[in-house]
């Protein structure tokens, strides 16, 4: 740099006059530097605003491009009644995302059809009001469903309001699926009154906390099953009997779905009420701690289609499964809120369940079962083999394996040749020695030209940390007996054994 050339040169101290010098050539280069910054500064948020502005410039260009503009409407349409089916999702916000599908949503009035009371969101009388008021007018002439889905932000008076503001909308409006209750019922299901709203119903669920018989009685007298010839899904939910012959549904004939919960109805009014459904094909039973009183005078309850059926309740109705005909259920589900024990008088669960079931396919037992109530005592008497393929159970205070050589073999005896999963619920762990006993059993069918894995391909059970890697060799032997399957949950992760190795 000129002037300081010289300065380079040496090592010595600088003199006052020198220092002044290079310090005030330093300054100017200093302030060069920041304005050289400035103007970079500058230019950058010149080329960024610049750049912002020609995105925007090509944004249209590009939508006017996009194959989704190629899509018709239709399209979108079965997107958004795909995606409305599911009574748990959150509303699809058309309206935030383009102006199109505002448009399409718009367009067709089936996408509003579907009304759910209780929302994620707490929701005043007035605001509701409004909401109604938006599908009402969208539906145009589309049959409404209402499901109702309780959340804790509601509010407590929500229940007090919403059957009144409901009248307002039901009236003169077509309905698929409605749910009426207390006063809202009575006023609905009118079939002078609301006939044009009625024929066009397919599902309807009744929540009537104390008057149900009567309720359902006065509906009866009034023929009202004429007036919703097109149902075929009814759910009824009452907190006292049936005492009257006018409460049973011998005139719904057409209904193919029923779930009945009741805190006193008892097993036998639920099930007289089932059977008079001759078209019956699934059926959601929850009931009272109300044991069953002895019949005495009682034809058989027959249901000729019933394919699936879920029970629930806290006593096992004993002296019912004599009067039960059940010829083509499938699938059974049997919820007890107490452990299922069986007295030396009384039928064992599994082999009345299998009297009154000779097609049962699948059964799932979550309660406790004492390993007595899965005996088959008049296995024996059988016309043929059960054809169970699936059974899922949680066995109290046994091991997975025990029950697993139970349910195969019983006095040398395959108890169910069709069996391909066993399932055992709700933390059924497995010790050493639950695997030195399967090895033992093992060794002596195998040693008896008994098929090891009798007709088990699939079994899920829970083993400790511990004993996964010396269960590992006996699963494994299981695994080679006619493509024998093994699952075992172990932390949160699904192990399979196939063919001696992890999958």
């Amino acid at each position: 740099m000129p002037g300081i050339k010289h300065l380079e040169c040496t090592n010595s101290a600088l003199s006052p006059q020198d220092e002044h010098l290079v310090r005030g050539l330093a300054s100017d280069i200093d302030l060069h530097l920041k304005k050289l910054d400035t103007e970079l500064e500058e230019i950058m948020q010149r080329y960024q605003d610049r750049r912002a502005t020609l995105l925007l410039q090509r944004k249209p260009l590009t939508s006017l491009l996009s194959g989704m503009r190629r899509f018709p409407g239709e399209i979108f349409r079965e997107i958004f009644l795909y995606i409305a089916v599911e009574d748990s999702a959150e509303l699809i916000p058309s309206a935030q995302v383009c102006r199109r599908w505002r448009e399409i949503a718009l367009e067709f009035p089936e996408l509003w059809t579907n009304i759910v009371l209780g929302s994620s969101k707490a929701l005043t009388e007035q605001q509701s009001r409004g909401i109604l008021q938006i599908l009402a007018t969208r539906s145009k002439e589309w049959p409404l469903s209402l499901t109702l889905r309780v959340v804790p932000e509601m509010d407590v008076n929500w229940f007090y309001w919403m059957p009144d503001l409901l009248k307002e909308f039901v009236f003169n409006k077509p309905w698929r699926s409605l749910i009426a209750f207390d006063d809202l019922a009575k006023t609905t299901l009118d079939p002078e009154k609301n006939a044009r709203s009625l024929e066009t119903l397919q599902s309807l669920s009744i929540i009537d906390t104390y008057c149900w018989p009567y309720f359902l009685s006065d509906l009866n007298k009034r023929n009202i099953a004429k007036a919703i010839p097109n149902v075929t899904s009814l759910t009824i939910s009452a907190l006292t009997k049936c005492p009257s012959p006018y409460s049973r549904l011998v005139s719904w004939k057409k209904l193919t779905s029923l779930k009945i919960t009741s805190n006193v109805m008892s097993w036998l009014s639920c099930f007289q009420i089932l059977s008079d459904c001759a078209s019956l094909e699934e059926a959601d039973v929850r009931t009272s701690k109300e044991v069953d009183p002895t019949p005495t005078d009682i034809q058989i309850l027959v249901m000729p289609h019933l394919r699936r059926m879920s029970m629930s309740s806290d006593k096992i109705p004993q002296m019912l499964p004599q009067f039960l005909s059940t010829p083509v259920l499938e699938e059974l589900v049997i919820s007890f809120w107490e452990d299922i024990t069986v007295d030396d008088d009384q039928m064992p669960l599994l082999e009345w369940i299998l009297d009154a079931a000779p097609t049962l396919r699948t059964l799932q037992i979550p309660g406790q079962v004492e390993l007595r109530a899965l005996t088959l005592e008049h296995f024996s008497d059988f016309p043929s083999p059960p054809p169970l393929e699936e059974l899922a159970i949680t066995p109290p205070n046994r091991s997975p394996i025990d029950i697993f050589c139970w349910l195969t073999v019983q006095d040398e005896k395959v108890l169910f040749p069709r069996l391909k999963q066993l399932e055992f619920l709700h933390n059924s762990t497995t010790s050493k020695y639950d695997i030195e006993y399967l090895q033992k059993l093992i060794d002596s069918r195998r040693s008896a030209g008994l098929d090891v894995a009798c007709p088990l391909r699939r079994v899920v059970w829970e083993v400790d940390g511990e004993m996964l890697e010396e269960s590992s060799e006996i699963f494994s032997d299981l695994s080679k007996a006619k493509g024998f399957k093994v699952a075992v949950p172990l932390s949160g992760y699904g192990v399979y054994y196939n063919s001696n190795n992890f999958v």
